[in-house]
């Protein structure tokens, strides 16, 4: 999936007026970065983990590679408030993250 999205970001054009358009309005993009977890990653949906065991394998994955998130403050409480809810620590950890690096975390 990864690599459908960068090369969708690398093949980006901007729209003109040429093609037709009678009006084009931009947005601004979003001013950061984004942690990708899928099945390449980590194993997202694990049928063998319980609930519990889900949410530590993330934990355990991030604590081995993304060094920098798991010293942030509140990175273990986002884990222990969440321990049964693998989206809701996500959703957490991605507020935690935008908060320090602007960087939003997401499953796939």
């Amino acid at each position: 999936m990864k690599m459908i999205l960068k090369a969708m970001f690398d093949k980006y054009e901007p729209v003109s007026r040429l093609e037709g358009f009678d009006t084009i309005s931009r947005e601004e993009a979003l001013p950061a970065s984004v942690l990708i977890l899928d099945d390449e990653d980590f194993d997202i949906h694990a049928p063998h983990l319980n609930a519990a065991e889900h949410v530590k394998s993330l934990k355990e994955f991030l604590d081995s590679y993304f060094p920098y998130i798991s010293d942030l403050d509140g990175y273990d409480d986002v884990f222990k408030e969440n321990e049964y809810s693998i989206l809701c620590a996500v959703h957490d950890l991605s507020a935690l993250t935008m908060k320090h690096h602007n960087l939003y975390v997401v499953l796939m």
